[in-house]
């Protein structure tokens, strides 16, 4: 497993969800692939970052 920056890790956890407010509510739900996109990082990618980041603390 490769080695990843406690400030990267931070840094993602703090801008993703920034990224996601921003995102067209229209336009995430006219398309599946956004959806599917939006949903990922929610609800599996930001409790993972947090997760490690929460542990390298």
């Amino acid at each position: 497993m490769k080695t990843v920056p406690n400030d990267l890790i931070t840094t993602l956890c703090r801008h993703i969800p920034r990224l996601l407010d921003a995102v067209d509510e229209k336009k995430v739900r006219k398309s599946l692939r956004l959806t599917n996109t939006v949903r990922l990082l929610k609800y599996q990618i930001l409790p993972k970052l947090d997760k490690i980041d929460k542990s390298k603390q």
